[in-house]
């Protein structure tokens, strides 16, 4: 999600018109600013708690978390998809006929009609579906897969709060889904991923932390919480103050930051890539809601 300078990124919409978890060597990050493939330097993984006592519930850890906060933002998707809320491109290539990430080694072409509503949820889909895409310099170039993001850059921004998503994630060979938060300013870093799993043959899972000038905070999934996340839905978290930012899956915390914490706005995005020319294209990420409570 990817290293480009803002003036290139200009170039680029004039000329198309356009937990933590897994490693691999590069993370879902925006591509409007220099140093952004990702290669982690340090990483920890999660295991369950040995402690006889049962983890807390989702709806616990919320409670706790957001008593005497306000609920700011709601998203419970239904028919149609509130486009004066979301747009299904990166900002910078908002209004035209699709967009991918180009400082990533990505090989999705997203486009509107790979993300509907339907049965209470957000559907991104991925398909093996040849469609013509563009270059990073705006030429014609033929992609074998289809697939869907949003972003609500356009219609909610914001500083600090509890962010909740409960959502399906795939596990199929070569998507790469991920839930994250990006600067409102177009620069990158920073970047705070709520969730990035890659599905066969990578196989990984994991919550990530992209500060300006430092390294990366990383924490993996376990086996065992991984292959938890192959059916049902699941709720994936983070608080976000001035001082502190933990990440939490179904109720439990994976990481804890103190220290080069974001201050400044930021906006959701959550995409379903394609990792792999080989792996294939098909698959969903389905959400079913998306909140957000601050002080």
């Amino acid at each position: 999600m990817r290293a480009r300078v803002i003036a290139a990124m200009a170039a680029l919409v004039a000329a198309v018109g356009v937990v933590a978890w897994g490693i691999a060597s590069t993370l879902h990050g925006q591509h409007v600013n220099a140093g952004n493939l990702h290669h982690p330097t340090s990483s920890q993984t999660a295991s369950p708690s040995s402690s006889p006592s049962p983890s807390p519930s989702p709806a616990a850890t919320a409670a706790s978390l957001t008593s005497g906060m306000r609920l700011i933002f709601h998203q419970a998707f239904t028919a149609p998809l509130n486009t004066s809320l979301w747009e299904t491109c990166y900002p910078w290539a908002a209004g035209g006929s699709g967009c991918t990430n180009y400082s990533n080694p990505e090989y999705e072409w997203y486009m509107p009609s790979q993300v509907q509503v339907a049965g209470g949820a957000l559907h991104l889909i991925a398909q093996q579906k040849p469609v013509e895409g563009r270059t990073s310099t705006g030429q014609p170039a033929p992609y074998a897969c289809r697939s869907g993001m949003v972003t609500s850059y356009k219609g909610f921004q914001f500083e600090y709060g509890y962010v909740s998503m409960v959502a399906q994630i795939p596990s199929d060979p070569g998507l790469w889904p991920g839930l994250w938060l990006a600067a409102a300013n177009l620069k990158w870093p920073p970047e705070i991923d709520i969730l990035e799993r890659w599905g066969p043959p990578a196989n990984k899972a994991g919550v990530y932390f992209h500060p300006v000038n430092a390294p990366p905070d990383i924490t993996h999934l376990s086996p065992g919480m991984l292959a938890g996340l192959g059916s049902g839905w699941h709720t994936f978290s983070v608080s976000w103050t001035s001082q502190k930012i933990t990440w939490y899956v179904d109720g439990i915390p994976l990481m804890v930051i103190t220290s080069n914490i974001p201050h400044q706005a930021m906006y959701l995005v959550a995409d379903l890539a394609n990792y792999t020319k080989t792996g294939g294209c098909s698959g969903e990420l389905l959400i079913q809601s998306i909140d957000v409570w601050q002080s």
